[in-house]
């Protein structure tokens, strides 16, 4: 591992921490190119980067709905809106600002296309040999980093989206030992003690209406 991964693994997340919600995803989407490395290191340097105006918007109209359908789902649950147009109002305008009610971090620092995919310039780039040196250093610096960060701002609710690595969630919040009520149907598990939610990921193919519905439920009590 190198300066330049330690700089992404210590960089917290996106919007406002000191907002009500959290949300905890896997990873960012986006790999990783070596001539944008510098930017990117620039931009991460700090601790917390908050969405620009219009950003997300330009997204949405650039690229269509399916590369902003994270954003999406997270505003329909700030919201409560699922049917109407509030939550897009509220995506295109509030969403991870640095004023607005939310922030959002990762459980891994180098972005992906997908979960199992290991792109062979991070070799390279990051002084990586392998994916397990690089999850091993991850889960034995990055974890504590979030946990501590989390414990410092201690959100009114938090919400990991991804099953997929629920043991990684659990260990980063220490879930293991807490009270855990599953809500089978909808894949979505609840720790009323820490106020922590995870869910299926992001995507419309995994938490469908139903999903989004049932997390409102759950988290009605927790907004008062």
């Amino acid at each position: 591992m190198n300066d330049k991964f330690e700089i992404l693994n210590k960089f917290k997340g996106f919007g406002n921490p000191k907002g009500d919600f959290w949300f905890v995803g896997l990873e960012e989407a986006q790999e990783i190119a070596t001539d944008n490395l510098d930017n990117i290191l620039r931009t991460y340097n700090n601790e917390v980067l908050p969405t620009k105006s219009g950003e997300i918007k330009e997204t949405a109209d650039r690229l269509g709905n399916r590369f902003t359908k994270v954003y999406d789902i997270m505003s329909k649950i700030i919201t409560g809106d699922i049917g109407g147009n509030q939550w897009k109002q509220y995506r295109d305008n509030s969403l991870l600002k640095a004023d607005s009610n939310e922030f959002q971090m990762n459980l891994f620092p180098l972005g992906k296309p997908k979960l199992s995919n290991w792109p062979t310039h991070y070799n390279e780039l990051f002084s990586i040999t392998t994916t397990a040196d690089y999850i091993d250093k991850v889960k034995r610096t990055r974890f504590k980093i979030l946990k501590d960060f989390w414990d410092k701002f201690q959100p009114r609710i938090t919400i990991c989206f991804g099953t997929s690595l629920i043991n990684e969630f659990k260990e980063v919040f220490k879930l293991s030992d807490s009270i855990e009520i599953l809500f089978d149907e909808e894949r979505i598990y609840f720790y009323p003690e820490h106020r922590t939610l995870i869910t299926p990921f992001f995507d419309y193919r995994q938490i469908k209406s139903k999903g989004i519905v049932k997390t409102l439920e759950i988290i009605k009590p927790l907004r008062q």
